[in-house]
């Protein structure tokens, strides 16, 4: 789930929402940042300079580079500035930096001309989706989607109305798990099981004594009842759980973005428990499982991470210099290739495919599937049926505000889910 606020306000929040559980590590980096936007909405660039560039040594996303881009311009460091603009230029960002006024003093620069045309081209639209169907209920601010295994009924989560809908080409939508029924809190992302019988839900709650307070669903597909929930409070930390992957045992691995961790809960227990207790994650959101369920891939707001499950161990994905790992929210495994949902904090979500190395650690190749769509209202996450992937265009979420109320309601528009075929590998 991204924020409902811009990818700023979510590094900002992160401070607060991740004290009572976060090592000093994670907090220092955002406390970094948070100085950082402070200078740098201050216009005080010398020391913009000096914060940039120690966050930049652990939370390389593309805004901090782009902002201490600026600022290096501002403070006469032109070169640094240029270099800056550059790698992310290379990296594929559709960044406009002749439109802004801190990059005046480049403009006449001879590399300049060539950074900006790299910028232009990486603008240039992908287009390969079609609609799959439309929901009927504006307000309802979808963010979770899920489906069965040859796609016959898709379920869709609410983060507004505490429900789920279900949608199958022959009968349309109608409500599945009603609103609030079981407990539910605001629904986040979802999973069908294995062996079809299950829909596990991710849900959580952002509202008055129940902030921060999450659970586990596990829903019986077949008659739509409540198997189990597992819950925690907000007693000694706020939590989030935001994406989930099921083993074909039935373990569950998911992501709790305000605790920043991911959580497990093993079959035959009712515990949910740490899987990595040394690891701060800084809001960790999409996660997928490879085919052999050997790997999880975590993505949060450093990049992507991968998890041996066998050992434990744990490596920080190189991007090689192929293209940002940041801003992921949805994240699949296909083919033996991650897809994701990614927008790099500049309303420019896209659709990507990354290929790794044989050993899984660094990026070789990345393919853009769809971006700038013009049905495009910050997509959440999607869900792989056969070789075609079903995605969330319009989540529209950040017309919810944390206590239930809309924002500009009557500008909100029926969910839309778009699908596009997984091309073979390149």
């Amino acid at each position: 789930m991204k924020t409902l606020l811009s990818s700023v306000c979510m590094l900002l929040a992160c401070v607060t929402s991740l004290q009572a559980q976060s090592s000093s590590d994670s907090l220092s980096v955002l406390a970094q940042y948070q100085k950082f936007i402070q200078v740098y909405t201050a216009k005080d660039y010398s020391q913009c300079v000096n914060l940039g560039t120690q966050v930049q040594k652990r939370l390389e996303h593309p805004n901090v580079l782009y902002k201490l881009a600026q600022c290096q311009c501002q403070s006469g460091l032109t070169e640094q500035s240029l270099a800056l603009l550059d790698q992310l230029a290379v990296l594929g960002l559709p960044y406009q930096p002749e439109e802004n006024e801190n990059f005046q003093a480049l403009t006449t620069h001879k590399n300049f001309l060539k950074i900006r045309e790299q910028f232009a081209q990486n603008r240039q639209p992908v287009q390969n989706s079609s609609k799959a169907f439309e929901l009927s209920d504006p307000l309802l601010i979808p963010e979770g989607i899920a489906a069965t295994s040859q796609g016959e009924q898709f379920f869709i989560g609410s983060l507004a109305k505490n429900k789920i809908a279900s949608y199958t080409p022959l009968a349309g939508e109608h409500d599945w798990v009603a609103s609030q029924q079981d407990g539910l809190f605001s629904v986040l992302g979802m999973k069908v099981s294995k062996d079809g019988q299950s829909l596990w839900v991710c849900s959580a709650s952002e509202r008055d004594s129940l902030n921060g307070c999450s659970g586990i669903f596990q829903y019986d597909i077949s008659t739509g009842k409540l198997r189990h929930k597992y819950l925690l409070d907000n007693k000694t930390g706020a939590h989030l759980f935001n994406d989930i992957v099921v083993t074909r045992k039935n373990a569950v691995y998911f992501t709790d973005s305000k605790g920043g961790q991911v959580l497990t809960i093993q079959p035959n227990t009712n515990q949910i428990v740490p899987l990595l207790k040394e690891v701060d994650f800084i809001y960790p959101n999409g996660i997928a499982m490879d085919e052999k369920e050997e790997n999880l891939y975590v993505a949060d707001l450093t990049g992507l991470t991968r998890i041996e499950l066998t050992t434990g161990n744990y490596y920080r994905m190189a991007t090689n210099q192929v293209t940002y790992l940041n801003g992921i929210d949805g994240l699949y495994i296909y083919k033996g290739t991650l897809v994701a949902i990614q927008d790099s904090g500049n309303n420019d979500d896209r659709i990507i495919r990354l290929y790794l190395d044989k050993d899984k650690k660094k990026l070789v190749k990345a393919q853009i599937l769809q971006s700038f769509h013009p049905d495009f209202v910050i997509p959440t996450t999607g869900t792989i049926v056969g070789d075609e992937f079903f995605y969330i265009a319009n989540s529209q979420l950040r017309n919810l505000n944390p206590d239930g109320s809309y924002t500009h309601s009557e500008k909100l528009k029926k969910p839309l889910i778009l699908k596009l075929k997984l091309s073979p590998k390149i």
